[in-house]
Order: structure tokens, then sequence, then C-alpha cells
């Protein structure tokens, strides 16, 4: 995204390292790096999980079907939007996930880009001193 965004101006942010090992709480969010993967790579991924699926088959049965669905569901999810084509591998990309069928909310606005109207979720960025527990985000 960052051919398409980035331009002449540009943002960083400096994250705490442990965000990737821990929940964003209180928000709803996931930090995941992106994977560049071909078509084949893809596929061997999803067949490798499938596998998985098939050998703890009895494992899960003993789960709530509920649960198990939330799980897979997220899985796939955080899977898809964490995907790019080798192509863009330069960009060393991370993601942050937004599930907005979550408990919390982010506020939003409708911006346009190059002339396409979007949706634009706001994070709550914190600079040096501010006290936001549970965010490791710091302005800079």
């Amino acid at each position: 995204m960052w051919r398409a965004y980035g331009r002449k101006t540009g943002v960083a942010f400096v994250l705490n390292p442990n965000a990737i090992f821990s929940p964003l709480a209180p928000l709803p969010l996931l930090l995941s790096p992106v994977e560049y993967l071909t078509q084949e790579e893809f596929t061997v991924g999803f067949d490798w999980m499938l596998e998985n699926v098939e050998r703890n088959l009895s494992a899960l049965q003993r789960q709530q079907p509920t649960m198990v669905l939330n799980y897979f569901i997220d899985m796939l999810m955080t899977s898809l939007f964490s995907i790019k084509n080798p192509g863009f591998i330069e960009e060393r990309e991370w993601r942050f996930i937004y599930n907005e069928s979550s408990q919390g909310k982010l506020a939003y606005d409708i911006e346009v880009v190059d002339g396409i109207p979007q949706i634009i979720y706001k994070l709550p960025i914190c600079g040096p001193g501010d006290d936001y527990p549970g965010l490791p985000l710091q302005g800079h």
C-alpha cells in the first residue's frame, strides 16, 4: 500500500515490540506481518491447515462448535488480510486487522483518497508521556 499512500510524504510508527505478541486491548485489533505468497505457497499452507484439522478432529469435536467456528473464521480472515503477492516483498509490511464485530469499536470517517470515498478507521495514537494502558503505540 505504500506505493499508493506513501508518495512524497510519509509517516512511520514506532511500535512496542510486545504488540506483536499480545492483544492490543482494549481495541479489537490484531497486528500481523504480511506473508508474500505465490498461489502455490498459499495452497500448500491451506492444505497443511486442513490436514491439521483432520488430524485433530476428535479434539475439535470435544469443543463448543461455536468456539471452533469462531477460531476458524478468525484464522481465515487474518490469513486473507495478511497475504500479498511476492512482487511487493520489499515493503516488509505489517497490518492492523480490525474486527468490527468485536466488543470495542474504533472511530472512523469517510475520506476521499484519489477521488474514491473510503472508510478510514482512527487509531488513538499516544505521544511521549501520554498514558494509554494496553495500546502499545507511541507517536513521534
